[in-house]
């Protein structure tokens, strides 16, 4: 089975999309920010078969690749499509050089916090009404670190 990403520039799907997925989260956003930040990221329709079964969005900064939206259609679940996606948005970051993948996650939604703990999430924070997880693509280097040993430890 496979799936393929398509690659969207129709900011109202985007828009649709996203609602669906972040419900209260996306209340957080007017409009003007919802469209300059949904114009910012990078959104996909997922397909299985030509048929759409999902949405992704994320946004690349400095150091990690944020994870906004991903909305799987409920047809899709048990199917390793998830896992499928989060491996793509790993090659995806380490192609980029992030070194982790972000996300917020609803409180209240456990299966999608035991999808993503499943796929190597950890939760690192949390707001009122979500945690923050975080997956490490990339080793961390601690620059300071890697100068003390070179200092003591000359090869």
């Amino acid at each position: 089975m496979s799936i393929t990403f398509r690659h969207m520039d129709d900011i109202h799907y985007v828009k649709t999309q996203t609602e669906k997925g972040m419900g209260l989260l996306h209340s957080h956003f007017n409009k003007k920010q919802g469209r300059k930040k949904w114009n910012q990221n990078q959104n996909f329709q997922i397909l299985k078969r030509k048929e759409s079964i999902g949405f992704i969005s994320f946004r690349l900064d400095d150091e990690y690749l944020f994870l906004d939206v991903m909305e799987l259609d409920k047809r899709a679940l048990d199917q390793g499509i998830g896992k499928r996606v989060i491996r793509k948005l790993e090659v995806e970051a380490r192609k980029k050089q992030k070194q982790a993948i972000y996300l917020y996650v609803l409180k209240r939604d456990q299966e999608a916090i035991s999808m993503y703990q499943r796929y190597g999430f950890s939760i690192i924070d949390q707001g009122r009404d979500y945690w923050v997880m975080e997956k490490e693509v990339l080793p961390k280097t601690n620059h300071l670190e890697n100068k003390y040993l070179r200092i003591h430890f000359p090869l």
